[in-house]
Parts: structure tokens; C-alpha cells; sequence
């Protein structure tokens, strides 16, 4: 299984549980508005994007910082 493969899988798993969790908090509050139903699942969809996003900004710039020390 490739490193592309295991993050994918991984950010599916937390995407779902964290749509789930969504849906049943939303089932919980009869009075749900559309707008926030969809602006909840979408949010669900992207925030592990951004943690991965961040993640990666780090790694790149830490990086940068060594090769900048060894020249």
C-alpha cells in the first residue's frame, strides 16, 4: 500500500466519522436551517484538507531552513 493510499484511507475515515457525528448532532436540533446543514458537511470535508495542508507547510518549510544552514 503506497504512503498516497494509508492518507487517503486516513482522511476518509476522520472525514466520515466527523459527517456522521454532524448528521446526528443535526438530527438531535429539530429547528436545522439548509444553509448550515450544508455548511456543516462541507466544513466536515475540508478541515482535515487544511490540517494536512498545514502539516505540509511546515515539513516544506523546515526543510528550506536546512538546506539554507548547510549552504
Amino acid at each position: 500500500m503506497s504512503t498516497f493510499s494509508l492518507y487517503s484511507a486516513l482522511y476518509l475515515i476522520i472525514a466520515v466519522y466527523a459527517l456522521i457525528m454532524t448528521y446526528l448532532e443535526q438530527k438531535r436540533h429539530a429547528d436545522t436551517n439548509p444553509v448550515f446543514v450544508f455548511a456543516g458537511f462541507g466544513l466536515c470535508l475540508a478541515w482535515p484538507l487544511l490540517i494536512v495542508a498545514v502539516i505540509y507547510s511546515l515539513i516544506g518549510s523546515e526543510a528550506d531552513e536546512s538546506r539554507n544552514w548547510l549552504e
